[in-house]
């Protein structure tokens, strides 16, 4: 947002510029669909349930590296907003 912004009439604001003020004002750490924190995903079964893939693809992209990860003991969690920006940067690269 720029200082220009805030002396405007909201009326005069674009959706796009609207979208991006809204977006910029948000906790970063709330599910916007359910107004909740967002809780780390835990086991290989809820990341593929997550992605929308088989669980074995998810222990794959585990192995290989590409999704960040903390692991203690047998339990695995990922944290939902590295797993957005890792398969987001997968999108775009494909």
């Amino acid at each position: 947002m720029q200082k220009n912004d805030l002396d405007r009439p909201a009326f005069t604001l674009t959706v796009g510029e609207l979208v991006d003020i809204i977006i910029d004002n948000l906790p970063k750490n709330i599910d916007v669909k359910t107004n909740k924190p967002r809780q780390p995903i835990k086991g290989i079964h809820a990341l593929a349930k997550y992605l929308g893939v088989c669980p074995a693809k998810a222990q794959s992209l585990k192995n290989s590296g590409v999704l960040p990860y903390f692991q203690n003991g047998r339990t695995v969690l990922f944290d939902c907003d590295k797993v957005d920006a890792v398969m987001h940067t997968i999108k775009k690269a494909k």
